[in-house]
């Protein structure tokens, strides 16, 4: 399935800086652990609610997804279920027909998947629900783009009759990782304000398509793969860099003025994300074989996972040991605390722990830890690994 060129989950983005989309495209893509982790998460939703099955289901299933090897834990399956029971809800009250992972289009040249869309029964609602399985930003359907384009696909496609019955347009966030009360969150619009935000949103994409290269610096340059390449990134960290420091040392909070410090603190959630894009851009690169002077890759720290969290379950449920209590299944390290307070031996957990290595980091050459050859990042390590 071909994705869109200006595609609603970046709409933020494109609309506010139009020269994203050229930037990005020189840039390599970035398989990141926490995507991969958020459409394994959104695979196991689909089937759940295609074939009226739950998540518990999938607990154990692994899956290749890019660059990583993931396996369905007891809080994925956890999340996933509260999605699922979030929208089946909302079917019993509206009625109506479900559809997953619908692809619509709002233009030729905006469309995406939407989690799941439901028109009621009696034809005056029409609800647009999406999955955020992420927990490090929390989203708000409140003047969300990505929303917006998915309703306005899912009017699109309706027939005239049906169409013209809608009264109320309802878009659902279901986030349960976010670290607030409450894991949903709607707003209602009206079809017609969905309508003219579709007409906002493509003269943006006529400028952009008549050339315009524009860039511009903010809130949604977070998840930008061009960040560490952008200009206009760069030029704000050099204008905030003149700004606290001198050739040798940074001026101290105290020798700030007022007007500095608000200058230093607007900036500075976007400055610690350029910082974090260019570290991750030269990890890339260096995994991809290409030298950054004075700086290799260094393995992180080993982790200790579970290999099947479901043999395990049953082999401590033998011993009268509960692993999943007080809600989700222990870490190799609590489950050995727990065992050593009741005296239990706790070798025979070996067969069941795996050492991985996550991942790679950049560090300088004079770093003591060993440079290492880039190779799969969950190599599984011999059983005589240390931690």
């Amino acid at each position: 399935m071909t994705h869109a060129k200006f595609s609603p989950s970046a709409s933020s983005r494109w609309t506010q800086c139009h020269g994203s989309l050229a930037l990005s495209a020189t840039v390599p893509e970035v398989d990141r652990l926490y995507a991969r982790e958020g459409s394994f998460a959104h695979a196991i939703a689909e089937q759940c609610l295609l074939n009226k099955t739950y998540a518990s289901d999938y607990l154990g299933t692994v899956s290749e997804c890019g660059d990583f090897k993931l396996e369905s834990s007891s809080e994925m399956v956890k999340h996933v279920n509260s999605y699922v029971d979030y929208v089946r809800s909302i079917h019993e009250v509206y009625g109506g027909t479900l559809e997953v992972e619908q692809r619509v289009h709002l233009t030729d040249d905006i469309y995406g998947t939407a989690d799941a869309l439901l028109l009621a029964a009696d034809g005056k609602t029409l609800h647009v629900v999406d999955f955020k399985y992420g927990q490090g930003v929390i989203v708000d359907p409140t003047g969300n783009l990505q929303m917006l384009c998915y309703a306005g696909g899912a009017l699109h496609h309706l027939s005239v009759e049906d169409y013209g019955q809608v009264e109320e347009v309802q878009m659902h966030i279901f986030q349960p990782r976010a670290p607030d009360s409450s894991p949903a969150k709607r707003v209602t619009v009206s079809p017609e304000f969905v309508s003219a935000t579709a007409a906002q949103l493509q003269k943006h994409v006529d400028a952009i398509k008549s050339g315009d290269r524009t860039l511009a610096t903010g809130k949604h340059c977070r998840f930008c793969n061009a960040a560490p390449v952008c200009p206009a990134r760069g030029n704000e960290t050099q204008a905030l860099a003149k700004t606290t420091f001198s050739q040798v040392e940074p001026a101290p909070p105290s020798a700030l003025t007022a007007t500095d410090l608000a200058q230093v603190l607007e900036a500075a959630p976007r400055i610690k994300e350029w910082l974090l894009a260019v570290e991750e851009h030269a990890r890339l690169s260096l995994e991809q074989g290409k030298p950054v002077p004075g700086h290799k890759l260094v393995a992180k720290r080993t982790q200790r996972r579970w290999r099947d969290e479901k043999a395990l379950v049953e082999h401590c449920l033998k011993l009268g040991i509960d692993p999943t209590a007080p809600s989700k299944i222990a870490s190799p390290a609590q489950l050995e605390k727990l065992l050593k307070t009741q005296k239990a031996d706790v070798k025979h957990l070996a067969p069941f722990i795996e050492r991985r290595v996550p991942g790679f980091t950049v560090a300088p050459e004079t770093d003591p830890r060993p440079g290492v050859r880039p190779v799969n990042p969950f190599t599984t390590l011999p059983k005589d690994s240390d931690d």
